[in-house]
């Protein structure tokens, strides 16, 4: 299994390709492609979640869940509220392939939804 740390995924997923990748991903889940069910809240005590997202695509085939932490007092200790990975698996036999640091992963996701959202959601027309 690879493993990767917060600047691996930064460097290996650079502003462009995330925005490629929002689009695509997009895309299959308009065209019934990819399931991203809602996400899982659990309550882990001391006004702290933890929250699971799965989802699985077509094209390429994989699925995948990102697993996250919410602790709202980190941030007074000097670390985001927001801790996470993401874990890859291939799709023959299941097997675990990537281990991702969750927190480059979700800001490159988040901003390039924000940039490739309103593409993907309007007419050819309105583009």
């Amino acid at each position: 299994m690879i493993v990767l740390s917060r600047e691996d995924v930064a460097a290996l997923l650079p502003p462009r390709t995330a925005i490629e990748v929002v689009a695509a991903a997009m895309e299959a889940v308009s065209r019934g492609e990819a399931e991203l069910p809602l996400r899982s809240i659990v309550d882990v005590g001391g006004g702290n979640k933890m929250g699971i997202m799965p989802g699985r695509m077509q094209e390429p085939p994989c699925h995948g869940i990102k697993l996250v932490s919410l602790y709202p007092g980190n941030v007074a200790a000097g670390y985001s509220s927001h801790q996470g990975a993401m874990v890859l698996f291939e799709p023959r036999h299941g097997t675990a392939v990537a281990l991702m640091d969750g927190g480059p992963l979700t800001a490159r996701r988040t901003a390039a939804g924000s940039r490739t959202s309103p593409t993907i959601s309007s007419t050819p027309g309105e583009r």
